[in-house]
């Protein structure tokens, strides 16, 4: 998701916990991370207003929250008609077209009618020209490509990266493959 795609360009990250039974986030924790981190850096606060695990709707209210505290929100908030926003959420639809381009490119499928898997959870917004603006992107480079929205559930990556990262075994990664009926 987001997380990856900031960390990948060098940002640092902070992950806000959902905590049981409901999954909603705590508010005063939330807060305090808002709060803590100082002006001196861009901040980005990403968050969904639906969570697409749990349903758990989550307020809107957050995002006056994070600008009063000097941070930028995105997807969200791009859909709401926040102009800022739209921009970051513009810059990255044409990072994703750009990796989608150079791979169609490097492959030579430039004219064939390609699957083009769009997967993880920032496809779940619901902001429309976000999907658009990947779509057309997507069919600049490969008119005929056909665009498949990944239908794993979403925890299926941060499960893998966790598996990953602790080098489980491959068959550890079978197992949580068939766990989720995807193999």
């Amino acid at each position: 998701g987001i997380r990856e795609f900031a960390r990948a360009r060098g940002a640092e990250t902070t992950y806000v916990p959902s905590e049981p039974p409901d999954l909603r986030i705590d508010e005063r924790l939330l807060r305090r991370y808002l709060e803590e981190v100082g002006g001196e850096h861009h901040n980005l606060f990403a968050y969904p207003a639906q969570s697409n695990f749990s349903g758990v709707l989550h307020p809107l209210q957050w995002i006056e929250d994070a600008h009063a505290h000097g941070w930028d929100v995105l997807l969200d908030a791009a859909a709401e008609g926040d102009a800022p926003a739209r921009a970051a959420a513009d810059t990255l639809a044409d990072e994703i077209v750009a990796f989608v381009r150079a791979a169609v490119v490097r492959l030579d499928l430039q004219d064939e009618a390609v699957e083009v898997v769009l997967g993880g959870g920032v496809f779940d917004t619901s902001d429309a020209a976000f999907h658009q603006r990947v779509a057309d992107g997507v069919r600049a480079a490969a008119p005929r490509a056909v665009l498949v929205r990944l239908d794993a559930p979403p925890v299926l990556g941060a499960a893998l990266m966790g598996l990953d990262a602790e080098d489980a075994p491959p068959d550890a990664l079978a197992a949580l493959r068939q766990a989720l009926q995807l193999s």
